[in-house]
């Protein structure tokens, strides 16, 4: 039985692993991911989008979609939101 087994290793020379290892990297010194604003923050940036773009077009108001769009026409909106998850619509005037 002893002579059934032996030693298959050849010294000095080994193959390499066909896919070396990955260690995982240091990150330490990442920078940290951009966080999406929470459901809390997206109607104020939304109401933020409208007034900039009631100052732009010199408009009295415009209806924000949830994707941060902004339409003249309410009806426009409408139409967009219809293909948007979310097709909650805001009305933000000038100030």
């Amino acid at each position: 039985m002893a002579d059934e087994l032996k030693d298959t290793k050849q010294t000095g020379t080994e193959a390499a692993p066909a896919t070396p290892a990955k260690e995982p990297k240091d990150k330490g010194n990442a920078r940290p991911k951009a966080q999406k604003p929470g459901k809390a923050d997206a109607p104020a940036m939304l109401k933020a989008v409208g007034r900039e773009a009631c100052k732009l077009h010199k408009l009295a108001q415009v209806w924000v979609t949830d994707d941060g769009q902004c339409f003249p026409l309410e009806g426009d909106a409408k139409a967009h939101a219809a293909n948007l998850p979310n097709k909650e619509l805001i009305k933000v005037t000038a100030e």
